[in-house]
């Protein structure tokens, strides 16, 4: 092993992989380079580039300095029985041309993309759970517009670029600003 690349390591560590990850670390040449990307700096992160990094770079974004002025932000408190209620309102009222919708489990993502099909939407699912080609068709499904709703956790919507995404609804709100910002 010349290179070991740990991506989305703040997800990996909610999913409880802190332990495995230090294992497969630690059973890598130290003359190994490392790189880690995570969105968010858990101080168990960074105590993973501590113990493993030698003279790490961190590159980082000032919170502060990500305000989109040319984006409108609105925030609706609903009771959770009303979500997928007022979630088709929405859609039906802002008429959005592609839309993003993040939910926090995969079960909720197949839940809300599975409701909005049977209400006559043209709504996939995207997460974790799905086979790599089944990703990659919704995702040129929904780049070509055959689907103009995807539903997807935020650890599998990361890294989506699309043009044309017009509106980006959290279904369910993100655990830190960092989640909502990534």
């Amino acid at each position: 092993v010349s290179i070991v690349v740990l991506d989305e390591a703040d997800e990996m560590l909610d999913m409880g992989f802190i332990e495995d990850i230090g294992k497969i670390l630690e059973a890598t040449p130290a003359t190994r380079q490392m790189m880690l990307y995570s969105a968010t700096m858990a101080p168990a992160i960074a105590k993973i580039a501590k113990r493993h990094m030698k003279d790490p770079l961190k590159i980082a974004i000032n919170l502060k300095d990500i305000v989109a002025p040319k984006i409108a932000q609105v925030f609706y408190e609903v009771a959770q029985r009303d979500k997928t209620e007022v979630l088709t309102r929405l859609l039906d009222v802002e008429s959005p041309e592609l839309t993003l919708v993040f939910c926090h489990t995969k079960r909720e993502v197949d839940d809300v993309a599975a409701a909005l099909r049977q209400l006559g939407y043209n709504a996939g699912a995207l997460h974790g759970d799905f086979t790599q080609t089944h990703r990659e068709e919704m995702m040129a499904k929904f780049k070509g517009g055959t689907i103009d709703i995807l539903v997807a956790t935020d650890v599998a919507g990361r890294g989506i670029d699309v043009e044309n995404i017009t509106h980006v609804i959290n279904y369910s709100i993100p655990q830190s600003p960092e989640g909502y910002i990534h």
